[in-house]
C-alpha cells in the first residue's frame, strides 16, 4: 500500500485498534506520505469491537497539525446553548474536554428549553415515596412506593419506565410544537421521534408500551424478519403440514396463535379432535402446489385467529406474512415440498453470521409515520428532530458486588501496553485491579455512547434521571453535579440522601449555572389507547350487485384442471375428486396410487390390452419398490432424473454427491442410495420397445434431448366434446373410441391458455433413419401387489404389464394429457424448424413407469413389450384435429 498510495484518509480514525494503527503508521506514517486522520475521541464506543481511546490520542500525539471541527450543521442554536453549557465541565470519566461549538444549522425549534429532563422521583409536592405515576386516590399505595428513604431499583425503575416514557411521547405529540427548517414550519410528528436504548429488551419494552397507547413505532436496525415471532409461527405450521401424523408438532401447532387452544384444551382434546386436525393439515399440504403457502396458511387461520393476530398494530401479522412470501418465493423456484420448506426455514432461523439481504429486514418495522426507536450504537451518524433518552440514569456494566468479565484488559504500573488478565477471583490482588480498570473503562464508554445519544437530536432533547439506587455511576452525574467527587466503581453517592434532596441539590444546579434544562414531571401513564368517540350512526346501504356471473371460462388452464375438476364415472375410487396440485400432473407428479383398484376396474371402461405372449417371468420386485411414494418422493424422482446425464453410467462414485443433495432437499436423506441408483440404471438401460424398438435412454448423445420444457398455448373455445371427437374419428392404437367417451364427460370449457411442461423432449431415427421427435413422461405410480390387510409387499415389472399400465393410463387421462404434450411440440416445432414437416419431423409418446422398468434386455423379450413403458405413435390426423379444437373460435349463441 505505501508504494501505491501517496495519501490516505481514514475516517472514523477513534474506531481504531492498536494493530490496525500498527499498520497504518507503517504504510504511511513516514517518508513522503500524507495520513489525514478523521475522528471524534468523544464518539469512541466501539470498545467491544476492540476500538481503543488510547491509540486514537497516542496517533493525535504524533500528528503534525489538528485542525477541530467546532461548526454544527445538524441541531438548532438553542439545542446547541444547552448541550455547550450542560457538558462545559468535560467528559470527567473519559478525561475528554467538550469544547463549545457554534451552531450553523438552518433550523428553530418551539420557544423554551431544547432540553427537557424527566424527573424520576416523587414530585415536588408528593410526600416522598410515592411512585412517579402521581398522587394515587386517597387510601391506595402508590404502585412501587417504597419505605421512606429506601430508593426503587434499578429492576423496579426498568419496569415502569415504558409506560412513563410512551405517556410522555403521547404528551408531546398532543402539544404538537412547530419546527421550522429552512424557513418552512410544521407541526411535530410520530416520525419526527427517536427513543434512544442501550439494549434490544429496551426497545421492545418501550415498544410494546407505545402499542398499548395505540402510538405506531418502528425498530431502525437490521432486524432480521427470520428472528421475529412470526417466523416460528410460519415454522411451527410448516413442521406440522409435513408430518401431520406427529403428535409433538399437533400440539406445538395447536397451542400457537395460529390455533390459539388453551392449554386445557391441549390437555383434554379426544383424539377424534387430533385426527380432525391431522387431516386438515394434510387436505392443505394436498393444496400446498395450487395455493401457494399464504393461500393454506389462510385457510388454517380463519377470520378469529387472524383478528387475533392483527392485534396489538399487527407486527406478528406483517411478519408472519413476509416471512410466507419468502418461503413461497422459495419453494416456487426450487420445487420444494413441506418437508423441505420447513427445513430451509428451520435453517435461516438458525444460521448465525449470515447476510441480512434487505428482503429479510422485517417490513413491519418500516413503517411510515412512526417513532423511530434506536440502538445508541446504530444511530451513530443519524438524526432526529426529538431525541428521549430514557435511560441514562442507568450506570453501566455489573452491580455493585458483580464480578468482571473472565479476562479483562489489565494495564499494570508503568506497563505501555494493556494486555489479557485471567483470574478467577475479582475481589483481591491483581484480579480486583484488573476488575477496577474493567469497571472505570465500561463506565468511561457510557459516558461516550451518552455523548453519541444526546448530540442525535436537532430541535428537542429529552432526559430522563433520579435517584435510582445503585446507579451513581450514571454517565449523566458528573454533568448535572460536577461538584461531587467522581465517585469510585464500587462506591455509590446515591446511597443515604433522599429522593426530596436530590431533586433539591437537581434545581439548585440548573439555576446557579443557568442552564436552559426545564425539569418536568412524568405525565400519569394511561392504562391502554384512548377510545375513538362514536360518530353519528349510519345505516348500512348495499352497493351495486352484479346481475351477470362472472365468466370463469377465460384464463389459464391446464391437464390437471381438465382432467380433476369433478369425480368422473368408471374412474378408480381412490382416483375421483381428489384434488390435486396443479402441476403435479403436468408434471408427472401424482400421488394416485391406485394399486389397490385396478382388479375392480379392469372390467369397465378401456378394456386392457391383451398381455404380452408367454415370455420372460418379470421379476416381482425392483430397486425402487421400497422408495416412498406420493408427491415429495415424485418431485424428487423428477428433479434427479432431469439433471442427469443419460450417456453416463449413474453409479455412487458418479452421481451419488448429486443425488444426494436432492435427496436432502426432499427430506429423504435417510433413503438408501444404492437401491435408489440401481433402479434408475435400469430405467437408463431398458429398451423402450413398440415403435422405439431398441433405443435407451443410454443410446441418446448431446444435443438429442431437451428437459422441462414449460409451454403456453393459446386456447379458442374449447369444449370437451370437440376434444372427444378426435379421438372418436380417427381411431389407432389402445386409445380410440372407448377413450373418446371418457374424455366427452370431462368438464371442459375453457378459453385463454392452456400451460404445462414436458418432462422430456428427445429425438429418435425411425425405420428410414429420419430423426423424429419425441416426447417422454416420468411417472413414480405405484403398481405393486399388497396383502389381505392393504399393506405393499412387492412391487416390479411384474406388475407393470400392458393391461394394468393401459388401466392406469385411461383412469387418470394420461392418454389426453400425452395427446395434449404432443399438440404442443407440433406448434413448437412449427415455430422453430423452417422446413417443419409433422408427418417426417413429429414422433410420438412414451410413458416410462420407474418402478416397472426392467433394466437390459435381449431384442426377442422386448419385441412384444416391454414392462414399465407406454410407447405410442398416435395418428396424426387425431393430432392435427385436436390442434385445430384447441384453436376454434368461440360460438355465438
Amino acid at each position: 500500500m505505501a508504494a501505491r498510495y501517496d495519501a490516505a484518509l481514514i475516517d472514523e480514525f477513534q474506531d481504531t485498534d492498536p494493530i490496525q494503527w500498527r499498520i497504518l503508521r507503517q504504510a504511511f506514517g513516514a517518508g513522503a506520505h500524507r495520513l489525514v486522520m478523521v475522528g471524534d475521541p468523544k464518539q469512541a464506543i466501539y470498545r467491544f469491537r476492540g476500538g481503543d481511546l488510547a491509540t486514537y490520542l497516542a496517533a493525535r500525539g504524533e500528528a503534525g497539525a489538528l485542525y477541530e471541527l467546532k461548526e454544527n450543521r445538524r441541531s438548532t442554536a438553542a439545542l446547541i446553548e444547552g448541550l455547550n453549557r450542560l457538558m462545559a465541565p468535560k467528559m470527567v470519566r473519559s478525561d475528554l474536554k467538550v469544547p463549545a461549538v457554534l451552531a450553523r444549522a438552518d433550523r428553530s425549534g418551539p420557544p423554551g428549553p431544547a432540553i427537557e429532563l424527566l424527573w424520576l422521583g416523587p414530585k415536588a409536592e408528593e410526600p416522598e415515596g410515592n411512585g412517579p405515576e402521581g398522587q394515587k386516590a386517597e387510601g391506595q399505595k402508590a404502585e412501587g412506593q417504597k419505605p421512606e428513604g429506601k430508593e426503587p431499583s434499578r429492576t423496579e425503575w426498568e419496569g415502569r419506565l415504558p409506560g412513563l416514557i410512551a405517556a410522555a411521547t403521547a404528551d408531546l405529540l398532543d402539544r404538537r410544537p412547530l419546527l421550522c427548517q429552512g424557513g418552512q414550519t410544521r407541526p411535530l410528528g410520530p416520525e419526527d421521534l427517536c427513543l434512544l436504548v442501550s439494549r434490544h429488551r429496551q426497545a421492545e419494552a418501550l415498544r410494546e408500551a407505545l402499542q398499548r397507547l395505540g402510538i405506531a413505532s418502528r425498530l431502525v436496525s437490521q432486524a432480521d424478519v427470520f428472528a421475529t415471532a412470526g417466523a416460528t409461527l410460519l415454522q411451527r405450521f410448516l413442521d406440522a403440514l409435513a408430518d401431520p401424523a406427529d403428535p409433538n408438532g399437533l400440539r406445538l401447532l395447536a397451542a400457537s396463535p395460529l390455533m390459539g387452544w388453551s392449554a386445557r384444551t391441549v390437555q383434554t382434546a379426544d383424539p377424534g379432535r387430533w385426527s380432525a386436525l391431522a387431516g386438515r393439515l394434510q387436505a392443505l399440504a394436498a393444496g400446498l402446489e395450487r395455493r401457494g403457502v399464504l393461500g393454506v396458511l389462510a385457510d388454517l387461520l380463519g377470520s378469529d385467529n387472524l383478528a387475533r393476530l392483527s392485534g396489538g398494530g399487527g407486527r406478528s401479522l406483517a411478519d408472519l406474512e413476509q416471512v410466507a412470501g419468502l418461503v413461497e418465493r422459495q419453494r416456487h423456484a426450487e420445487g420444494l415440498g413441506p418437508a423441505a420448506l420447513a427445513d430451509w426455514l428451520r435453517q435461516l432461523r438458525h444460521s448465525e453470521d449470515r447476510p441480512l439481504p434487505d428482503d429479510h429486514q422485517a417490513n413491519s418495522d418500516r413503517i411510515d409515520g412512526a417513532v423511530a426507536v434506536v440502538t445508541i450504537h446504530r444511530s451513530k451518524g443519524l438524526q432526529f428532530p426529538v431525541v428521549i433518552c430514557p435511560y441514562l440514569w442507568q450506570a453501566p456494566g455489573a452491580t455493585r458486588g458483580g464480578s468482571a468479565p473472565l479476562g479483562c484488559r489489565w494495564l499494570p504500573p508503568n506497563a505501555a501496553q494493556p494486555h489479557l488478565d485471567l483470574h478467577l477471583d475479582p475481589h483481591w490482588g491483581v484480579g480486583y485491579d484488573a476488575r477496577t480498570q474493567e469497571r472505570a473503562a465500561e463506565q468511561a464508554e457510557a459516558e461516550r455512547l451518552a455523548y453519541v445519544a444526546m448530540t442525535r437530536a436537532e430541535h428537542l432533547l429529552v432526559l430522563a434521571w433520579g435517584p435510582v439506587a445503585q446507579q451513581g455511576a450514571s454517565p449523566l452525574m458528573p454533568w448535572l453535579f460536577p461538584e461531587l467527587p467522581l465517585a469510585a466503581p464500587d462506591l455509590d453517592p446515591l446511597e443515604g440522601v433522599s429522593a426530596q434532596e436530590w431533586r433539591e441539590r437537581l434545581e439548585l444546579q440548573l439555576a446557579q449555572r443557568a442552564l436552559p434544562v426545564r425539569l418536568i414531571d412524568p405525565p400519569t401513564a394511561p392504562s391502554e389507547a384512548p377510545a375513538f368517540e362514536a360518530g353519528e350512526e349510519v345505516p348500512l346501504a348495499l352497493g351495486p350487485v352484479p346481475l351477470r356471473p362472472f365468466d370463469r371460462r377465460w384464463g389459464r388452464a391446464s391437464y390437471t384442471a381438465w382432467t380433476h375438476g369433478a369425480p368422473e364415472p368408471g374412474r378408480p375410487a381412490l382416483a375421483a375428486g381428489v384434488a390435486l396440485p396443479p402441476q403435479s400432473l403436468d408434471e408427472g407428479r401424482d400421488t394416485l396410487d391406485p394399486s389397490a383398484e385396478l382388479e375392480e376396474t379392469q372390467s369397465g371402461g378401456v378394456p386392457p390390452a391383451a398381455g404380452p405372449p408367454p415370455g420372460p417371468q418379470w421379476p416381482e420386485n425392483g430397486p425402487l419398490a421400497d422408495f416412498p411414494r406420493g408427491a415429495a418422493a415424485g418431485d424428487c424422482l423428477h428433479r434427479i432424473l432431469e439433471g442427469l446425464d443419460y450417456s453416463i453410467p449413474w453409479q455412487v462414485d458418479g452421481v451419488g454427491e448429486q443425488v444426494l443433495a436432492e435427496l436432502r432437499r426432499a427430506g429423504l436423506a435417510s433413503q438408501p442410495l444404492e437401491p435408489l441408483l440401481a433402479g434408475l440404471e435400469q430405467v437408463r438401460l431398458t429398451p423402450f420397445g413398440g415403435p422405439l424398438g431398441g433405443l435407451r435412454l443410454a443410446d441418446l448423445g448431446a444435443g438429442q434431448w431437451l428437459n422441462e420444457m414449460n409451454f403456453d398455448l393459446t386456447l379458442g373455445s374449447v369444449r370437451a366434446e370437440a376434444l372427444a371427437a378426435a379421438f372418436a374419428d380417427h381411431p389407432g392404437g389402445p386409445f380410440g373410441a372407448d377413450y373418446a367417451n371418457r374424455v366427452a364427460q370431462l368438464p371442459i370449457a375453457s378459453r385463454g391458455f392452456l400451460t404445462g411442461s414436458i418432462d422430456l423432449l428427445f429425438q429418435a431415427p425411425d425405420s428410414a433413419g429420419r430423426g423424429r421427435w419425441w416426447v417422454l413422461d416420468w411417472k413414480s405410480n405405484w403398481l405393486g401387489r399388497r396383502d389381505s390387510t392393504g399393506r405393499p409387499v412387492a412391487c416390479g415389472p411384474s406388475h407393470y404389464d400392458r393391461g394394468a399400465m393401459a388401466t392406469l393410463m385411461a383412469a387418470n387421462h394420461y392418454p389426453l394429457q400425452a395427446h395434449l404434450y404432443l399438440v404442443a411440440l407440433h406448434r413448437y416445432l412449427g415455430w422453430r424448424c423452417p422446413d417443419y414437416q409433422p408427418e417426417r419431423d413429429l414422433g410420438g409418446y412414451a410413458y416410462v413407469f420407474l418402478r416397472g422398468a426392467p433394466g437390459p434386455l435381449a431384442p426377442q423379450d422386448w419385441v412384444a413389450g416391454v414392462p414399465g413403458m407406454v410407447v405410442e405413435c398416435p395418428p396424426l390426423t387425431r393430432l392435427l384435429a385436436l390442434d385445430e379444437a384447441l384453436a376454434a373460435p368461440e360460438r355465438k349463441p
